[in-house]
C-alpha cells in the first residue's frame, strides 16, 4: 500500500509530486550521489521502481516497454519460445527484429503448458498468463520447473493479471515484464512498462 511513499521519519508530503529537474547539485563527490543526471536517475522513477519492486517481490526497472528484457537475454543463435496466442506486439517483434538478428523463434500455445515441448535447446521461455486477448492460462510453476531443468531463463508477462493477482518471481520466473499502460495504472493513463527480477546481476544488465 505504501511502497514508494516518503519514510515516516522524514518530514514533508507523504507522497512527493513529480520532479522535472534533469540536473542536480550535491556536496562532495558527485559519483557517490544517487542523483547525477536525469536520464539515469530521478526521484519520481525511484519511487515508482521501489513500489513496483515491493509488489513484484524483486527489483524493478522502469522502461517505455517491458520488452526491454529481450536485449539482455538473447543473442544471435539463441532460441526463444513464445506463446503462439500471446500479445500480437510480442510476436511482431519476434518475427521482425529478433529473427533479423539471428534469434530462432518457436511458437507454442499457452493452454495445457504446450510450450514445454518446445524448450529443448532454448535460451528464453516467454510466458503470458492470462494471454491477451483470449485469456488462456498456463501453470507457471510447472513451466518454470521444466525450463530450469533445461537451463532456460523464464520471462513472465504479467500485464493482464498484475502483481495484485499473481507474482511470477515467487513462482520461480527469472523476469517479470509488464506493460504498465494497462491494468496496473488505468488503461492508457500512462505509457510505460517495467522489468523485475531477483537477480542483482540481471538488474544491473537491464539498467545498463
Amino acid at each position: 500500500m505504501h511502497a514508494g511513499y516518503r519514510k515516516t521519519s522524514e518530514s514533508g508530503p507523504f507522497l512527493a509530486g513529480p520532479q522535472f529537474s534533469s540536473t542536480y547539485t550535491t556536496p562532495g563527490d558527485p559519483s557517490r550521489h544517487t542523483l547525477t543526471y536525469g536520464r539515469f536517475h530521478n526521484p519520481t522513477w525511484t519511487a515508482w521502481e521501489d513500489a513496483l519492486g515491493v509488489l513484484e517481490g524483486g527489483q524493478s526497472v522502469a522502461f517505455a516497454s517491458g520488452m526491454a528484457v529481450f536485449g539482455v537475454s538473447l543473442r544471435r543463435g539463441d532460441i526463444v519460445v513464445l506463446p503462439a496466442d500471446g500479445y500480437y506486439a510480442i510476436r511482431n517483434v519476434a518475427s521482425t527484429w529478433l529473427e533479423s538478428i539471428g534469434v530462432q523463434v518457436r511458437l507454442a500455445a499457452t493452454r495445457s503448458n504446450a510450450q514445454t515441448a518446445a524448450l529443448e535447446g532454448a535460451r528464453l521461455l516467454w510466458i503470458e498468463s492470462p494471454t491477451n486477448p483470449l485469456l488462456d492460462v498456463c501453470d507457471i510453476s510447472e513451466l518454470v520447473d521444466a525450463a530450469r531443468a533445461r537451463a532456460v531463463l523464464v520471462a513472465a508477462d504479467n500485464t493482464t493479471a498484475t502483481p495484485y493477482i499473481q507474482q511470477p518471481l515467487a513462482l520461480g520466473a527469472t523476469f517479470v515484464v509488464a506493460s504498465d499502460s494497462k491494468a496496473l495504472t488505468g488503461h492508457s493513463d500512462l505509457i510505460l512498462g517495467h522489468v523485475a527480477t531477483r537477480d542483482d546481476q540481471l538488474v544491473e544488465a537491464v539498467r545498463t
